[in-house]
């Protein structure tokens, strides 16, 4: 059962490039070197900063040996930087500021936007096995995680491991509480994956009677069924701000200290309601660290 999807062409692939799109076409090929399977559709995400260089780069190596037409190329939205104090970031003095892509959490929005859920349904596939690409070690099609998922019938998972240490740089997977008013319960549980400078304390130290770390770690490696892919389009996400590194112009007004304190503003994101997917958390205007252009 556990390679019954692969051999019969159910599953996709699909490659979260991101910013570091420089290896996506080796890693694909090395993993899947020596493996004889059916032709699989690989679906890689990109954005508008590297869409044109990840595209290139495939093209100018033959796709890896891949045939073209199972590789599909679908972008993902960008969203302004912002800094401390909620102001859009300037890159150039015509009047570009700066924007970083959504990350993982824009997947499912970017799919149903582009051809991408069409092409898969057209070719009859029922699940995805989504990889990131900052995970180098990820297995291509995982056929234990895959058939476990298919066996379990379950509509979305993601493969988790033991934390080395309390400060590892993994996704924690938690279990979100919200308040709910019905009959049966004052709070609902449900899955989340929240980020270790987010998770308090004693959440990251945490240890079981074995002396293992409790909560477990993501590695960006996830399975969906197409099915779930259309049924969370559209629905509404928790907003969460990343801090990201970018470089921008730093203009110093006579009169006014721009390292001053203020007020970061919330953003007017959608209002928290049903959360994101285990790891899958969407990801609204990021928070710029201070690089002043020289």
């Amino acid at each position: 059962r556990r390679v019954a999807s692969l051999a019969s062409g159910d599953e996709a692939l699909a490659a979260l490039t991101g910013s570091r799109p420089a290896w996506t076409g080796e890693t694909v090929k090395e993993r899947m070197r020596g493996v004889t399977v059916p032709s699989i559709p690989i679906l890689v995400m990109t954005s508008r900063l590297t869409h044109h260089r990840v595209v290139d780069h495939f093209e100018a190596n033959g796709y890896f040996g891949l045939p073209p037409s199972d590789v599909v190329f679908f972008e993902q939205p960008l969203s302004p930087v912002l800094d401390e104090c909620g102001r859009l970031l300037p890159q150039s003095l015509g009047g570009e500021f700066a924007h970083a892509p959504g990350g993982e959490g824009a997947v499912f929005s970017a799919l149903a936007s582009s051809t991408g859920l069409e092409q898969m349904r057209d070719r009859g596939v029922d699940c995805l096995h989504i990889v990131g690409t900052e995970n180098v070690l990820a297995k291509v099609c995982d056929p234990t995680f895959l058939g476990f998922c298919r066996d379990m019938e379950i509509d979305c998972a993601c493969k988790l491991v033991e934390r080395a240490d309390c400060f590892e740089d993994l996704e924690l997977f938690a279990l979100r509480q919200s308040r709910v008013s019905t009959y049966y319960a004052d709070a609902e549980d449900a899955a989340c994956g929240l980020h270790l400078r987010e998770a308090p304390e004693h959440i990251r130290h945490t240890r079981n009677d074995a002396g293992v770390l409790s909560c477990y770690g993501g590695i960006s490696s996830y399975f969906v069924t197409v099915a779930f892919c259309e049924e969370v389009v559209g629905r509404p996400q928790r907003a969460r701000k990343m801090p990201r590194i970018v470089p921008y112009l730093d203009f110093h007004i006579a009169g006014m200290d721009s390292t001053e304190e203020c007020a970061v503003p919330e953003f007017a994101g959608s209002p928290p309601s049903e959360p994101s997917p285990p790891g899958l958390s969407a990801q609204p205007p990021p928070v710029a660290h201070r690089v002043p252009i020289q």
